[in-house]
Order: structure tokens, then C-alpha cells, then sequence
């Protein structure tokens, strides 16, 4: 009975701990974000005029790590490749901390480049990192993180981590992050914590009687 015992709390234990240092996150199709606190839309956007290096919309900055100009109306999408596996950036003006971001992502040069690169950054440390599969057509792809993400680096590329497609960019969607720790991780911890303890306890006692 004891060991049966300590053993569903050493799995609790385990479940909460896991939680509590959960990673990113990556979800294809909508549902990552479940309010919408800042929206870019790319509305204003003007085809060889915009200059995406500084482009910022809702404070929001969605941005190249080049001096490159907008290809295309309404939407983001840089009139250049990105080489040596430069990414683009999604951060917000003011550094606000956000715990998911949702966007559409279309490569838009009619070639495929078919993985979708993503890595995630909390007080510039590297956090997450992942790829997923990726169409040639448009879809919604989001990264979330209970911890919350300072900046999101996005790219589309083809074969070896040295050139990445100009990706394509609408409806980029961000929850911000509310500063509060998961629940389910801490109230888990404690209470399992005084569990074993208490269960000791009274074993003891039982035990020495």
C-alpha cells in the first residue's frame, strides 16, 4: 500500500514538475490565441514602397533582419531571401512579454519550400525552436508558451539552415502574456508536496505505535 501510494505521488510530482517547466509550443490552424490583444493586418502595406526592416503595426514590430521593401499590397512579404538563416522578427514595440502568437503564412514565390522554421526568445535567451511541414499554400500556424515569449523568429526553408524563402505574412494575431503562473503546475506541486509529507507523517506514527 505504501509503495503504491508514494508512487501516484511521485507520478503527480513528476506531472506538476513537467508543467511547470513547459516549452514552446507549436499549433497549426487557429485556437493559440484566445484574445486577441494586438492585431497586424498589413492593410497599409504599399508594394515596393513599405520598408519592412522597421515595419511596426499595433505595437507590434514585424520586421527583416535586412533593409528590404514590401513586395506586394496588403500583406507581409519581402521582396528579397533571407541568407545565412536570418529570420523574420515578431516582437512587440514596448518589449511587452506575449504567451501566443497566431498568424497566416504563405510563401508566396510559388516555388516550395517545404519546412517551417520557428524559435523562440524570453530576455534573449533561445527558449524553443521548431519545424513543421509546410504546403506552398496559405496556413495558420501559432507558438504559445505558458512562460511567455519576448520575440518569435519565423522562415520558411528549403534544405540546409543557409537560405530561407521570403515568407509571407497576414493577420498576425498576439495574446499577451498576464504575468500569472499556471495553476495547474504550482497548485499541483504544493499539494502533492503536503500530500507525501503528511502521508509520511502519519505512517510513522503508525508504524512506532
Amino acid at each position: 500500500m505504501l509503495r503504491k501510494t508514494l508512487s501516484s505521488l511521485v507520478i503527480a510530482l513528476s506531472l506538476s514538475t513537467s508543467a511547470a517547466f513547459a516549452v514552446p509550443m507549436l499549433t497549426t490552424g487557429s485556437g493559440a490565441v484566445t484574445t486577441v490583444d494586438r492585431m497586424a493586418t498589413f492593410d497599409n502595406v504599399i508594394s515596393g514602397v513599405t520598408e519592412l526592416s522597421t515595419y511596426t503595426e499595433d505595437n507590434l514590430a514585424i520586421q527583416t533582419q535586412i533593409t528590404v521593401q514590401a513586395f506586394g499590397n496588403g500583406r507581409w512579404y519581402a521582396n528579397a531571401g533571407f541568407t545565412n538563416g536570418t529570420l523574420a522578427i515578431i516582437k512587440g514595440t514596448d518589449n511587452a512579454r506575449m504567451s501566443a502568437i497566431e498568424f497566416d503564412i504563405g510563401s508566396g514565390g510559388g516555388q516550395s519550400w517545404p519546412t517551417f522554421l520557428w524559435e523562440s526568445y524570453r530576455a534573449g535567451i533561445l527558449t524553443g525552436t521548431g519545424t513543421t511541414a509546410y504546403n506552398n499554400g496559405l496556413q495558420i500556424v501559432g507558438i504559445s508558451d505558458v512562460w511567455g515569449i519576448d520575440e518569435l523568429r519565423v522562415g520558411l526553408i528549403d534544405g540546409p539552415y543557409t537560405w530561407s524563402n521570403p515568407i509571407q505574412m497576414d493577420n498576425v494575431k498576439v495574446e499577451l502574456y498576464t504575468g500569472a503562473v499556471p495553476v495547474p503546475a504550482s497548485g499541483l506541486l504544493v499539494a502533492s508536496s503536503f500530500a507525501l509529507v503528511g502521508y509520511l507523517g502519519r505512517y510513522r506514527k503508525a508504524k512506532n505505535a
